[in-house]
């Protein structure tokens, strides 16, 4: 059952398997290397805009991101390497859970093709 606190939900939950959903390939203009193919599909959206849940996949490459909202990641499968613009580096893969602080700009780089699980939030409204 959800409870629900005004019209946000206060507890949400979805059990999901990849099978099935509709992903769509998105472009990206900042791409630093090959040609990576990058899929999405979101779980929920928050009426708001202040709360995304998805599935993303990327493979082929290396794209430049500037982070809209904080995000916490959890990689199911493969492995990619995060290089933030100061030259950080984390290396995320199966397995692993990552944080992407609201702001960042970071390279995003598919090792090799991977799947994962995100969750966007921020106080304000956002878009990808």
């Amino acid at each position: 059952m959800t409870e629900t606190a005004g019209d946000a939900h206060a507890i949400f939950a979805q059990n999901f398997s990849t099978d099935g959903l509709a992903f769509e390939v998105l472009k990206s203009d900042d791409v630093v290397e090959g040609d990576p193919l990058i899929e999405n599909a979101t779980l929920h959206q928050s009426d708001d805009g202040t709360l995304l849940i998805g599935v993303a996949r990327m493979s082929g490459g290396a794209t430049r991101y500037e982070q809209p909202a904080d995000e916490i990641d959890y990689v199911k499968s493969g492995k990619l390497i995060i290089t933030s613009e100061q030259g950080d580096e984390i290396v995320a893969e199966a397995g692993s859970v990552t944080y992407l602080k609201k702001g960042i700009v970071y390279t995003r780089n598919a090792v090799e093709p991977y799947e994962e699980v995100y969750v966007l939030f921020s106080e304000d409204s956002f878009e990808l």
